[in-house]
């Protein structure tokens, strides 16, 4: 009983404290990095296809858009998928960790 009054228990960290923001913080950015790679990695792979191929104006921002949207979810869900067999692969998408979500 005496043992237990004297061994101090650890205390979970407050909302307001410095770690939890910074580690929210990291997480924010992180998951900009991997949200916003894939869309860089797509837009330079749409621009790449539609070299060469001549479209009217309004055709071309459609068709634009379309090869955005389609190889940007290509991308990372494939990125995604290796990565849960093996981590290394999230170097692809800008940041090798995923972020933690708290409550």
């Amino acid at each position: 009983m005496l043992r237990q009054q004297l061994i101090p228990k650890p205390h979970a960290p407050t909302l307001d404290s410095t770690t939890y923001k910074e580690n929210n913080m990291n997480d924010f950015v992180i998951s900009l990095i991997r949200t916003w790679v894939p869309a860089a990695v797509a837009a330079v792979v749409a621009y790449v296809i539609t070299l060469g191929v001549e479209f009217d104006a309004a055709a071309e921002a459609q068709v634009s858009a379309a090869a955005v949207l389609v190889v940007s979810a290509l991308y990372y869900g494939v990125v995604r998928a290796l990565e849960n067999k093996w981590p290394a692969f999230g170097r692809l998408l800008g940041v090798a960790k995923a972020p933690t979500y708290t409550e």
